[in-house]
């Protein structure tokens, strides 16, 4: 595959620091890394803002989709317990929910595509899944999440690995609210 990455503007500015914002293709290289870990004809439910259920079909999975866009609306925050319980027969599959030998792989199989980044980058980060596998991929880079950038990055403090991204990263950025959370870095604002 090609290396490349797609760096958007805006840059995001913190103090005199910038960095790109790089979307890594990680919804894609999810679903495949998923189809490969399922058994045969095992069920899987995905609760999804769109993205992730798209992938999964895309190659091939059949998935159980909850989501605004779909049959089945949540209504509010599941977490991996309420989904076991509920569908137990079923891999879990929403972004945040993956075994962590898995984000690890996701973020080979993304060091593999995106190869050399500068040293500083921010990255879209809903359920913070993606900025794990990029941290433990890209050990010597400085991080920086993005939440609420667009519906596929909406953050949410239930997230089981809100925790984990606050300890990788150098700040989140709130697109929503133009304010960093989580870690205290400097003041980041977008710009270029």
């Amino acid at each position: 595959m090609e290396k490349e990455h797609k760096i958007d503007s805006p840059w995001i500015k913190s103090g005199r620091k910038q960095m790109p914002l790089i979307r890594p293709p990680s919804a894609a290289f999810r679903a495949t890394l998923i189809a490969e870990h399922l058994e045969q004809g095992q069920p899987l439910v995905c609760f999804t803002s769109g993205d992730a259920g798209k992938e999964l079909q895309r190659v091939g999975v059949r998935p159980l989709c909850v989501g605004p866009n779909e049959a089945l609306m949540p209504g509010r925050w599941w977490s991996p317990a309420e989904i076991r319980r509920q569908w137990p027969e079923h891999f879990d599959a929403p972004p945040g929910h993956l075994p962590i030998c898995m984000v690890v792989e996701l973020g080979h199989r993304l060091a593999r595509v995106l190869g050399d980044l500068p040293k500083r980058v921010a990255i879209p980060a809903g359920s913070g899944e993606t900025l794990l596998a990029m941290a433990w991929a890209y050990p010597e880079i400085e991080l920086y999440g993005v939440i609420n950038l667009d519906p596929n990055s909406e953050h949410h403090d239930k997230s089981p690995l809100a925790p984990a991204v606050a300890s990788v990263c150098a700040g989140v950025w709130d697109a929503s609210r133009r304010s960093v959370h989580l870690i205290d870095p400097p003041e980041v604002e977008p710009g270029r």
